[in-house]
Parts: C-alpha cells; sequence; structure tokens
C-alpha cells in the first residue's frame, strides 16, 4: 500500500520509449510498464505481441514472463493513437489470478475479482499522459522459504497525471486509496488490517533515468538475503536515489487499523496522519514530517493502565540546510557492515556544524490519562566532535496524575519512579521541565549530571 509511486513511475518511464502510431511500440511500453509495478516479477519477453484492429482500436495481447500460472500468461489492452501522437488506453487487463514468482516454495498467487485501467500515454511527454486504475477484490498469498502469509483489499484506486518540465524532468500528481485490506502471517502469527487509507501526493522535477536506476535496485533488494541486503542493496538503493527529484508533498490518512502481534500484543489505532514535505533543490537538503495518531489502545492491557494511554499524538520533524553530499556520505557509512559509532559520531557533528544545518524534531506533544507532555529535541555538535541531542520536555498535570495513581492499589508501585521523575524536573507551576543534554560528555537533566545531587556537579 506504500507503493503508490510505482505506477507513476511505470507511467512515464514506458512512454519515452513508446513512438505514436507503432503497436508494438505500445507493447514495448505496456510490458515496461508492468515489470515496473511488479519490480521486475513479471516483464513481457521480446516476442512479438498479438495484434488485431477494429476500426481506429488496436486489441493488443501481450505475453507475459514471470508466471508459474496461468500457462501462456497474457495482457491485454485495447488502444487507439490520437492525432497529437498520444496513444489513448481504453482498456488494460491482466490474468483474473495466477502466480508469479521464481518457483513454488517462493511465490505470489493473486486473484482480481474486477480491474478497470485506462488512461492516455504521450511518448513526446509533450502533452500529460494520465493513468487510472481501479483494482477490486484482491487477494495475494504469499510462500517465502515458510513464512506464509496472505492479505485481502476489497478496493485499491489510483489516479496520476505525468506532465513535463522545460528541463527535460517530469512533475507527477496523483491521488490513491484503499478500503479493507487484511493481512495475516505465519510463523510468527500476526495479523493487521486497515478499513480504509486516503491520500495523495506530488514528484516535480523527477529524473527518469534516475527514478529506472532506483528500480532496479529495489527489486535487486528485495530478491537479496536479509544480511545482504542490509550490507550492500541499502548503499545501492541510497546511490540510485541520489539526485532522483528536487520536490515532493505526501499526504496519507489512515483509519480504523487494528494489529496483533503475536504474544498477546493487540490493539488499534483510530486514525493516524502523515504529512511530508521537501526536496533537495541547489544539492540542498530540506524536508519536514507531520504525524498524528488518535485513539490508541491495546487490547492485552488492563483497564487501570489503559487510562494512561496517550490519546492523542502529534510529532513534527524537520531536516534543513543539510547538503546533499555530506548527508549521502554519512547514510552509507551508517549502512557499511564495519560501521564505526565513533565515526559515525564525528562524521553528524560535522554535518551539523555546518552553516544553517538543522535537524531537530521540532514539536512532540501527547496526553497519559491527566498528564500532557510537551516535548522538542535538537540534534546539535557537541565541543568534543562529537553529536549530541538537547530534549526538551514540560509535563503538566503532575497532581492529578499523582492522585489518580495513588487512588489505585494497582498502580501503587509506580508512585516511586513519579516522585525520582519529579525530583529530577525542576517545577514550573502545577508542571515539571525536564532540560536533558546527551552526548559530549555525561548525561545531565537541568544541569545536573545524572546520578548527582541537584547542585553537586563535580
Amino acid at each position: 500500500m506504500k507503493k503508490h509511486f510505482l505506477p507513476i513511475l511505470a507511467v512515464f518511464l514506458s512512454a519515452g520509449s513508446a513512438l505514436a502510431g507503432d503497436t508494438e511500440a505500445v507493447r514495448t511500453s505496456l510490458g515496461e510498464m508492468l515489470s515496473v509495478l511488479t519490480l521486475g516479477a513479471v516483464s513481457a519477453p521480446a516476442e512479438p505481441a498479438s495484434v488485431t484492429q477494429t476500426g481506429s482500436d488496436f486489441h493488443i495481447q501481450i505475453p507475459l514472463s514471470g508466471f508459474i500460472a496461468p500457462p501462456g500468461a497474457a495482457a491485454e489492452a485495447v488502444a487507439r493513437p490520437a492525432e497529437d501522437g498520444a496513444w489513448t488506453l481504453s482498456a488494460l487487463s491482466f490474468p483474473a489470478e495466477g502466480a508469479i514468482g521464481p518457483g513454488i516454495d517462493r511465490s505470489v498467487s493473486y486473484t482480481l475479482g474486477q480491474q478497470t485501467i485506462r488512461g492516455r500515454l504521450d511518448p513526446s511527454l509533450s502533452t500529460a499522459s494520465q493513468i487510472s486504475a481501479s483494482l477490486g477484490t484482491i487477494t495475494l498469498q504469499s510462500a517465502a522459504g515458510g513464512r506464509d502469509s496472505e492479505q485481502t483489499l476489497n478496493r485499491l484506486t489510483l489516479d496520476a497525471n505525468v506532465s513535463a518540465t522545460a528541463d527535460g524532468l517530469v512533475d507527477i500528481l496523483g491521488r490513491e486509496s484503499a478500503e479493507d485490506w487484511h493481512a495475516t502471517a505465519k510463523d510468527p502469527a500476526t495479523s493487521g488490517s486497515v478499513h480504509d487509507l486516503q491520500g495523495h501526493f506530488t514528484l516535480n522535477g523527477l529524473d527518469r533515468a534516475k527514478a529506472e536506476k532506483l528500480l532496479i535496485a529495489a527489486r535487486a533488494l528485495s530478491a537479496m538475503p536479509p544480511n545482504q541486503a542490509r550490507d550492500q542493496g541499502l548503499r545501492t538503493l541510497l546511490d540510485a536515489a541520489n539526485g532522483l527529484l528536487s520536490h515532493f508533498d505526501v499526504d496519507e490518512t489512515v483509519d480504523g487499523v487494528e494489529f496483533n502481534l503475536g504474544g498477546g500484543r493487540a490493539g488499534s489505532l483510530g486514525r493516524m496522519q502523515l504529512l511530508l514535505n521537501g526536496g533537495a533543490e541547489n544539492h540542498v537538503v530540506n524536508a519536514t514530517a507531520d504525524v498524528a495518531a488518535d485513539e490508541a489502545t491495546w487490547a492485552s492491557m488492563s483497564s487501570d493502565m489503559a487510562g494512561f494511554m496517550p490519546h492523542h499524538v502529534i510529532a513534527r520533524s524537520i531536516f534543513a540546510g543539510l547538503p546533499v553530499a555530506p548527508l549521502m556520505a554519512l547514510l552509507r557509512a551508517a549502512t557499511a557492515p564495519d560501521a564505526n559509532l565513533a565515526v559515525l559520531q564525528r562524521q553528524a557533528a560535522a554535518l551539523l556544524n555546518l552553516p544553517g544545518a538543522r535537524a531537530a524534531i521540532e514539536s512532540l506533544d501527547f496526553d497519559a490519562g491527566p498528564l500532557h507532555v510537551h516535548g522538542s529535541v535538537k540534534f546539535t555538535p557537541r565541543p568534543n566532535g562529537e553529536a549530541g541531542a538537547d530534549i526538551h520536555l514540560t509535563a503538566s498535570g503532575m497532581s492529578g496524575l499523582m492522585a489518580r495513581v495513588q487512588g489505585n492499589a494497582r498502580l501503587r508501585q509506580i508512585i516511586p519512579l513519579l516522585f525520582i521523575a519529579q525530583g529530577l524536573g525542576r517545577p514550573r507551576g502545577d508542571g515539571v521541565v525536564w532540560d536533558i543534554a546527551v552526548g559530549g560528555g555525561p548525561l545531565t537533566i537541568n544541569g545536573t549530571a545524572f546520578g548527582q545531587v541537584a547542585g553537586k556537579i563535580r
């Protein structure tokens, strides 16, 4: 559900290779589209497609590779050339059921109860290309080394527009939705579900050649063993993503989340919202991330503790003025198999010490029963060359929290912890403030080294 950008990449990657009026180019375009959608698991071989013509419509049957079943799997398309050199795609469909993968023990079986895919592809990108897809009653069953899983999805829709920029890059504007997604996995037994997902996104200044390299890297990463993926695949993916686009906006809202992680760890989330905004104009990264979550519950939690679960959480993170080259060097070093923490500390400190560089959790707000907490975290270089963090926390409603805990016999064991927290803090009305400094020396709370009595710093 988070790979909504793949169908859009498919549109412009495939459009770039088509030649107006040439049905073989349409076969190639649609084959590339499918290859991108499945990260190369399914593609159209070089053999010619079967083409028939009815009036102005071309009926194209495209053989597919990568299918274990059905035999002779093929995609069916109906396309009509337009006067401006574009192709109108009035219908596109794939086998209603099948199995994809290298073998029966490493495969994905699927069924599609309904599929409606239409679009408009302009090979020259002189006018906007568009794709609209609606898939219904979807099931996926995967077998991978004994880790079997099953997913169902009632409906998935996608609409997107692709247009070229003056400098040969592309802009993409799209929206997506999904309804009633359920997933279960065995060994260990876990499950999850989402009632509704709605989102839209914008990608500006996307480089098609670099996007193609990114997809190749992602395909290779998905096929690697875990250790190799961590040591090699992630670095390859980072290199491929460098310079991919100039700006992005993502807005996702997820409603009705339920999960069971096994071992009695089950819960739900009423709503979660995610806003991402940023880019790398002029080779400098500037980005923000906003997250909000409501109505969190844990089914395994006692009613006493459930009253202290955060009902509403809001967080905002910001990364600003970070030059791409040293940032990429830090990320590559962090994903190396022999990563040295001391070296990473120095690299991070040097990056944060650059003029205008900023990395922070700008704000964090949540409640826990009568307690409300507001906080922030600023990542900063220390004089000794390490990277550190300045953490500011303010909690109000401490007296109400203490009264509620003291009135519940089953919660009184945490009273000593609350007294310790209060003692380490600085009083402010009915609240308490903690200013915590990490890195560059001993951890301090309100200027006092942790473990020492306030006012007696050695």
